[in-house]
Protein backbone atom coordinates (compact mmCIF):
# COMPACT_ATOMS: atom_id res chain seq x y z
CA UNK A 1 0.00 0.00 0.00
CA UNK A 2 2.93 2.24 0.57
CA UNK A 3 4.38 1.56 -2.54
CA UNK A 4 0.67 2.15 -4.11
CA UNK A 5 0.68 5.54 -2.35
CA UNK A 6 3.70 6.82 -3.95
CA UNK A 7 2.48 5.30 -7.45
CA UNK A 8 -1.00 7.02 -7.86
CA UNK A 9 -1.43 9.24 -4.22
CA UNK A 10 -4.82 10.04 -3.42
CA UNK A 11 -6.77 8.03 -5.48
CA UNK A 12 -10.88 8.98 -5.16
CA UNK A 13 -11.99 5.83 -3.72
CA UNK A 14 -9.40 5.24 -1.14
CA UNK A 15 -6.30 2.35 -1.05
CA UNK A 16 -7.32 -1.16 -0.55
CA UNK A 17 -5.80 -4.92 -0.96
CA UNK A 18 -6.54 -8.39 -0.69
CA UNK A 19 -4.12 -11.15 -0.10
CA UNK A 20 -4.96 -14.73 -1.31
CA UNK A 21 -3.42 -17.57 1.18
CA UNK A 22 -4.39 -20.77 2.51
CA UNK A 23 -4.90 -21.42 5.94
CA UNK A 24 -1.48 -23.78 6.43
CA UNK A 25 0.35 -20.72 5.41
CA UNK A 26 2.43 -19.68 8.61
CA UNK A 27 2.11 -15.91 9.77
CA UNK A 28 5.33 -13.94 9.36
CA UNK A 29 6.67 -11.51 11.67
CA UNK A 30 8.76 -9.21 9.50
CA UNK A 31 10.38 -5.89 10.88
CA UNK A 32 11.62 -2.78 7.92
CA UNK A 33 13.34 0.08 8.33
CA UNK A 34 14.07 2.80 5.49
CA UNK A 35 14.05 -0.85 3.29
CA UNK A 36 13.72 -1.40 -0.42
CA UNK A 37 11.35 -3.68 -1.83
CA UNK A 38 14.16 -5.74 -2.90
CA UNK A 39 15.35 -6.25 0.21
CA UNK A 40 11.34 -7.20 1.40
CA UNK A 41 11.08 -9.75 -1.17
CA UNK A 42 14.16 -10.92 -0.27
CA UNK A 43 13.25 -11.33 3.31
CA UNK A 44 9.75 -13.01 2.45
CA UNK A 45 11.51 -15.33 0.28
CA UNK A 46 13.82 -16.07 3.00
CA UNK A 47 11.29 -16.65 5.55
CA UNK A 48 8.58 -18.52 3.94
CA UNK A 49 8.41 -21.39 1.50
CA UNK A 50 7.46 -18.31 -1.50
CA UNK A 51 11.07 -19.08 -2.61
CA UNK A 52 10.87 -17.16 -6.20
CA UNK A 53 9.73 -13.56 -6.25
CA UNK A 54 9.48 -11.66 -9.98
CA UNK A 55 8.16 -8.46 -11.39
CA UNK A 56 7.57 -8.39 -15.05
CA UNK A 57 7.69 -4.68 -16.45
CA UNK A 58 5.12 -4.11 -19.51
CA UNK A 59 6.02 -3.91 -22.79
CA UNK A 60 4.24 -0.35 -23.11
CA UNK A 61 7.15 2.35 -23.05
CA UNK A 62 4.52 5.19 -21.23
CA UNK A 63 4.97 5.43 -17.72
CA UNK A 64 2.34 6.43 -14.81
CA UNK A 65 1.48 10.49 -14.49
CA UNK A 66 4.30 9.94 -11.59
CA UNK A 67 6.90 8.53 -14.06
CA UNK A 68 6.64 5.03 -12.63
CA UNK A 69 7.52 1.87 -15.39
CA UNK A 70 4.01 0.15 -15.76
CA UNK A 71 4.04 -3.31 -14.35
CA UNK A 72 2.39 -6.49 -14.89
CA UNK A 73 0.71 -9.95 -13.56
CA UNK A 74 3.36 -12.76 -15.20
CA UNK A 75 0.36 -14.88 -15.34
CA UNK A 76 -2.14 -13.29 -16.55
CA UNK A 77 -0.07 -10.36 -18.81
CA UNK A 78 -2.47 -7.92 -18.35
CA UNK A 79 -1.50 -4.17 -16.99
CA UNK A 80 -3.63 -3.27 -13.85
CA UNK A 81 -4.71 0.36 -13.62
CA UNK A 82 -2.15 3.24 -12.25
CA UNK A 83 -4.29 2.70 -8.65
CA UNK A 84 -3.44 -1.02 -8.48
CA UNK A 85 0.25 -0.59 -9.44
CA UNK A 86 3.07 -2.12 -8.65
CA UNK A 87 2.37 -5.82 -8.79
CA UNK A 88 4.56 -8.70 -8.51
CA UNK A 89 4.29 -12.50 -8.18
CA UNK A 90 5.85 -14.98 -5.65
CA UNK A 91 6.08 -18.63 -6.26
CA UNK A 92 6.80 -21.82 -4.48
CA UNK A 93 9.84 -23.93 -5.81
CA UNK A 94 7.91 -26.70 -6.75
CA UNK A 95 5.39 -24.14 -8.42
CA UNK A 96 6.01 -21.46 -10.59
CA UNK A 97 5.09 -21.31 -14.21
CA UNK A 98 8.21 -19.31 -15.61
CA UNK A 99 10.63 -20.55 -18.42
CA UNK A 100 13.70 -19.45 -17.98
CA UNK A 101 15.82 -19.60 -21.70
CA UNK A 102 19.59 -18.12 -22.00
CA UNK A 103 20.40 -15.49 -24.21
CA UNK A 104 21.82 -15.68 -27.20
CA UNK A 105 25.87 -15.40 -26.75
CA UNK A 106 27.22 -15.91 -30.76
CA UNK A 107 29.34 -13.08 -29.42
CA UNK A 108 31.64 -15.24 -27.29
CA UNK A 109 31.74 -17.73 -29.97
CA UNK A 110 28.97 -19.81 -28.48
CA UNK A 111 25.99 -21.26 -31.08
CA UNK A 112 22.67 -19.47 -30.85
CA UNK A 113 19.80 -21.35 -29.76
CA UNK A 114 21.78 -23.59 -27.55
CA UNK A 115 20.24 -26.21 -25.30
CA UNK A 116 20.60 -25.29 -21.69
CA UNK A 117 21.83 -28.25 -20.19
CA UNK A 118 19.10 -28.93 -17.54
CA UNK A 119 15.65 -29.26 -18.01
CA UNK A 120 13.38 -26.50 -17.22
CA UNK A 121 10.21 -26.52 -14.87
CA UNK A 122 6.56 -25.45 -16.80
CA UNK A 123 3.61 -25.65 -16.16
CA UNK A 124 1.23 -24.97 -19.12
CA UNK A 125 -1.31 -27.47 -19.34
CA UNK A 126 -4.02 -27.87 -22.05
CA UNK A 127 -7.52 -27.45 -20.29
CA UNK A 128 -8.60 -31.03 -20.50
CA UNK A 129 -4.91 -32.61 -19.72
CA UNK A 130 -4.70 -34.80 -17.07
CA UNK A 131 -2.87 -32.61 -13.82
CA UNK A 132 -1.48 -35.20 -11.46
CA UNK A 133 -0.62 -38.97 -11.58
CA UNK A 134 -3.56 -40.46 -11.03
CA UNK A 135 -5.87 -38.71 -13.54
CA UNK A 136 -2.74 -39.48 -16.21
CA UNK A 137 -3.49 -43.31 -14.82
CA UNK A 138 -7.73 -42.76 -15.13
CA UNK A 139 -7.61 -41.64 -18.63
CA UNK A 140 -4.88 -44.58 -19.14
CA UNK A 141 -7.35 -46.92 -17.68
CA UNK A 142 -10.21 -45.57 -20.05
CA UNK A 143 -7.94 -45.73 -22.93
CA UNK A 144 -7.64 -47.93 -25.60
CA UNK A 145 -4.72 -50.03 -28.02
CA UNK A 146 -4.19 -47.93 -30.95
CA UNK A 147 -3.42 -49.12 -34.41
CA UNK A 148 -0.40 -48.97 -36.26
CA UNK A 149 -2.17 -46.08 -38.52
CA UNK A 150 -3.19 -44.50 -35.88
CA UNK A 151 -0.06 -44.00 -34.60
CA UNK A 152 1.85 -42.92 -37.35
CA UNK A 153 3.48 -39.63 -37.53
CA UNK A 154 5.35 -37.24 -34.68
CA UNK A 155 4.22 -37.11 -30.98
CA UNK A 156 5.79 -34.58 -28.47
CA UNK A 157 5.65 -34.75 -24.79
CA UNK A 158 3.53 -32.44 -23.05
CA UNK A 159 3.76 -34.24 -19.55
CA UNK A 160 6.38 -35.72 -17.44
CA UNK A 161 5.97 -37.23 -14.00
CA UNK A 162 9.11 -37.70 -12.40
CA UNK A 163 7.28 -39.66 -9.55
CA UNK A 164 3.77 -40.60 -8.58
CA UNK A 165 3.56 -37.43 -5.90
CA UNK A 166 5.84 -35.22 -7.88
CA UNK A 167 4.14 -32.29 -9.83
CA UNK A 168 4.64 -32.73 -12.99
CA UNK A 169 6.04 -30.68 -15.94
CA UNK A 170 2.99 -29.63 -18.23
CA UNK A 171 3.05 -27.56 -21.69
CA UNK A 172 0.10 -28.17 -24.23
CA UNK A 173 2.54 -26.94 -26.71
CA UNK A 174 5.17 -29.46 -26.14
CA UNK A 175 7.61 -29.33 -23.35
CA UNK A 176 10.56 -27.60 -24.10
CA UNK A 177 14.08 -26.95 -23.43
CA UNK A 178 14.93 -23.48 -24.77
CA UNK A 179 13.58 -23.90 -28.41
CA UNK A 180 14.14 -27.60 -28.62
CA UNK A 181 11.33 -30.26 -27.34
CA UNK A 182 12.24 -32.52 -24.68
CA UNK A 183 10.84 -35.79 -26.44
CA UNK A 184 9.46 -36.16 -29.56
CA UNK A 185 8.56 -39.85 -31.19
CA UNK A 186 8.47 -40.34 -34.94
CA UNK A 187 6.29 -43.42 -35.86
CA UNK A 188 6.02 -45.35 -39.33
CA UNK A 189 3.50 -47.43 -38.08
CA UNK A 190 4.69 -49.72 -34.91
CA UNK A 191 8.22 -48.61 -36.24
CA UNK A 192 9.69 -45.54 -33.97
CA UNK A 193 12.42 -42.82 -33.48
CA UNK A 194 12.67 -41.56 -30.31
CA UNK A 195 14.59 -38.06 -29.79
CA UNK A 196 15.24 -36.77 -26.62
CA UNK A 197 17.79 -34.57 -25.50
CA UNK A 198 20.54 -35.81 -23.23
CA UNK A 199 20.40 -38.96 -24.87
CA UNK A 200 21.47 -41.00 -28.17
CA UNK A 201 18.81 -40.64 -30.94
CA UNK A 202 17.63 -44.38 -31.22
CA UNK A 203 14.80 -46.30 -32.91
CA UNK A 204 12.49 -48.81 -31.11
CA UNK A 205 9.20 -50.98 -32.03
CA UNK A 206 5.56 -50.37 -30.35
CA UNK A 207 4.64 -53.73 -29.08
CA UNK A 208 1.01 -54.50 -28.54
CA UNK A 209 0.80 -55.85 -25.89
CA UNK A 210 -2.49 -57.11 -23.54
CA UNK A 211 -4.21 -54.13 -24.69
CA UNK A 212 -1.42 -51.30 -24.46
CA UNK A 213 1.74 -50.62 -26.61
CA UNK A 214 5.21 -50.70 -24.83
CA UNK A 215 8.47 -49.28 -25.99
CA UNK A 216 12.00 -48.99 -24.17
CA UNK A 217 14.14 -46.00 -24.42
CA UNK A 218 18.17 -46.32 -23.31
CA UNK A 219 19.03 -43.81 -21.04
CA UNK A 220 22.76 -45.39 -20.82
CA UNK A 221 21.59 -45.86 -17.42
CA UNK A 222 21.44 -49.28 -15.37
CA UNK A 223 18.14 -50.01 -16.85
CA UNK A 224 16.87 -49.24 -19.98
CA UNK A 225 13.07 -48.76 -18.79
CA UNK A 226 9.88 -49.69 -20.52
CA UNK A 227 6.82 -47.93 -20.89
CA UNK A 228 2.89 -49.01 -21.49
CA UNK A 229 1.08 -47.01 -23.80
CA UNK A 230 -2.49 -46.41 -24.78
CA UNK A 231 -4.70 -44.09 -27.25
CA UNK A 232 -6.93 -41.60 -24.78
CA UNK A 233 -9.99 -40.08 -24.96
CA UNK A 234 -8.51 -36.93 -26.08
CA UNK A 235 -6.05 -38.67 -28.78
CA UNK A 236 -3.13 -38.49 -26.41
CA UNK A 237 -0.64 -41.25 -25.99
CA UNK A 238 -0.52 -41.88 -22.41
CA UNK A 239 2.22 -44.18 -20.55
CA UNK A 240 3.18 -45.78 -17.68
CA UNK A 241 6.21 -47.38 -16.47
CA UNK A 242 10.09 -46.85 -16.42
CA UNK A 243 12.53 -46.80 -13.13
CA UNK A 244 12.96 -43.19 -14.33
CA UNK A 245 9.93 -41.62 -15.34
CA UNK A 246 6.43 -42.82 -13.98
CA UNK A 247 4.30 -40.86 -16.54
CA UNK A 248 4.54 -39.68 -19.94
CA UNK A 249 2.21 -37.78 -21.91
CA UNK A 250 2.05 -37.34 -25.84
CA UNK A 251 0.17 -35.25 -27.77
CA UNK A 252 0.07 -35.43 -31.60
CA UNK A 253 2.43 -32.37 -33.46
CA UNK A 254 4.47 -31.00 -36.47
CA UNK A 255 8.21 -30.85 -36.10
CA UNK A 256 10.21 -28.88 -37.82
CA UNK A 257 14.64 -28.58 -37.64
CA UNK A 258 13.78 -25.75 -35.31
CA UNK A 259 11.46 -27.20 -32.34
CA UNK A 260 13.22 -30.78 -33.13
CA UNK A 261 16.70 -31.72 -32.24
CA UNK A 262 17.99 -31.64 -35.51
CA UNK A 263 17.38 -35.27 -36.41
CA UNK A 264 13.87 -35.08 -38.40
CA UNK A 265 15.00 -36.03 -41.46
CA UNK A 266 17.52 -38.44 -40.01
CA UNK A 267 14.76 -40.08 -38.16
CA UNK A 268 12.84 -40.63 -41.27
CA UNK A 269 15.24 -42.35 -43.19
CA UNK A 270 16.30 -44.86 -40.57
CA UNK A 271 12.72 -45.57 -40.22
CA UNK A 272 12.09 -46.50 -43.89
CA UNK A 273 15.56 -48.39 -44.05
CA UNK A 274 16.30 -50.90 -41.12
CA UNK A 275 18.59 -54.18 -41.68
CA UNK A 276 17.42 -57.37 -42.09
CA UNK A 277 19.11 -60.08 -40.38
CA UNK A 278 20.76 -62.84 -43.33
CA UNK A 279 19.31 -60.31 -45.78
CA UNK A 280 20.75 -57.96 -48.76
CA UNK A 281 19.71 -54.23 -48.44
CA UNK A 282 20.17 -52.14 -50.99
CA UNK A 283 20.89 -48.40 -50.13
CA UNK A 284 21.64 -45.24 -51.71
CA UNK A 285 24.60 -42.87 -51.05
CA UNK A 286 23.27 -40.35 -48.42
CA UNK A 287 20.91 -43.02 -47.43
CA UNK A 288 20.97 -44.11 -43.43
CA UNK A 289 19.98 -47.37 -41.72
CA UNK A 290 19.90 -48.83 -38.30
CA UNK A 291 20.94 -52.07 -36.81
CA UNK A 292 18.43 -53.22 -34.18
CA UNK A 293 20.67 -55.52 -31.57
CA UNK A 294 18.63 -57.25 -29.99
CA UNK A 295 17.90 -57.83 -26.38
CA UNK A 296 18.81 -61.21 -25.68
CA UNK A 297 22.79 -60.98 -25.32
CA UNK A 298 25.30 -58.16 -25.23
CA UNK A 299 26.89 -58.35 -28.90
CA UNK A 300 29.86 -56.47 -30.35
CA UNK A 301 29.51 -55.44 -34.03
CA UNK A 302 31.96 -56.47 -36.75
CA UNK A 303 31.81 -54.52 -40.35
CA UNK A 304 33.86 -55.26 -43.51
CA UNK A 305 33.90 -52.64 -46.10
CA UNK A 306 33.84 -49.18 -46.30
CA UNK A 307 30.35 -48.34 -47.96
CA UNK A 308 29.08 -47.30 -45.00
CA UNK A 309 30.72 -45.39 -42.34
CA UNK A 310 29.04 -45.61 -38.32
CA UNK A 311 27.38 -42.91 -37.30
CA UNK A 312 26.39 -43.98 -33.34
CA UNK A 313 25.47 -46.67 -31.57
CA UNK A 314 22.81 -47.22 -28.57
CA UNK A 315 21.93 -50.32 -26.71
CA UNK A 316 19.21 -50.58 -29.15
CA UNK A 317 20.63 -49.89 -31.96
CA UNK A 318 23.23 -49.00 -34.08
CA UNK A 319 23.03 -46.08 -37.00
CA UNK A 320 25.08 -46.33 -40.16
CA UNK A 321 25.63 -43.68 -43.15
CA UNK A 322 25.90 -44.86 -46.52
CA UNK A 323 28.99 -42.58 -48.04
CA UNK A 324 30.24 -44.16 -51.43
CA UNK A 325 28.99 -47.34 -53.42
CA UNK A 326 30.27 -50.85 -52.74
CA UNK A 327 29.12 -53.69 -50.70
CA UNK A 328 29.48 -53.97 -47.01
CA UNK A 329 28.91 -56.79 -44.17
CA UNK A 330 28.01 -56.30 -40.55
CA UNK A 331 28.06 -59.25 -38.06
CA UNK A 332 26.81 -59.09 -34.33
CA UNK A 333 28.34 -61.26 -32.14
CA UNK A 334 26.88 -61.87 -28.61
CA UNK A 335 28.89 -62.37 -25.80
CA UNK A 336 28.75 -66.04 -25.07
CA UNK A 337 30.40 -68.46 -22.21
CA UNK A 338 32.98 -70.38 -22.99
CA UNK A 339 32.28 -73.58 -25.14
CA UNK A 340 29.20 -71.89 -26.54
CA UNK A 341 28.67 -71.54 -29.50
CA UNK A 342 29.30 -67.83 -31.23
CA UNK A 343 28.06 -68.60 -34.38
CA UNK A 344 24.19 -69.77 -33.67
CA UNK A 345 23.71 -66.85 -32.24
CA UNK A 346 25.19 -64.27 -34.52
CA UNK A 347 23.57 -62.17 -37.06
CA UNK A 348 24.48 -61.37 -40.39
CA UNK A 349 23.62 -58.00 -42.67
CA UNK A 350 24.82 -57.57 -46.15
CA UNK A 351 24.14 -54.37 -47.43
CA UNK A 352 25.23 -52.97 -51.13
CA UNK A 353 25.36 -49.36 -51.90
CA UNK A 354 24.19 -47.48 -55.03
CA UNK A 355 25.20 -43.97 -56.86
CA UNK A 356 22.52 -41.71 -55.26
CA UNK A 357 20.28 -40.65 -57.98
Amino acid sequence: MLLNQQIAPNPPKGYGASISHRASDPTLDLQFTNATVEEILDRIALASDQKVWVVTFAADPHPTPTGFRLTESYPSQVIPADDAEPVWDIFRWDYWPVELVPAPVSASGEQDGAVPRDSIPQYYPCPDQPKSFKELSDSFAVGRLPSASEVAGSWVLIGIWVHKDSRPDLNCNGITRGRKFEWVLVANGYAVAVDAIGTNHQTTTFKPDGGTLTFSIDFEGDFVPTFRCRMTQQNTLACLGSPYYEGLEFKRMSVDSESGNGSGAEIHRILNVALTPEQQTWLKVGESAVVRIPPDHKYSIVSRGNALVFVRRSQIGAIYRAVRPGQQTIVLNPYVSEGECVSCASHHYFITVRAGQ
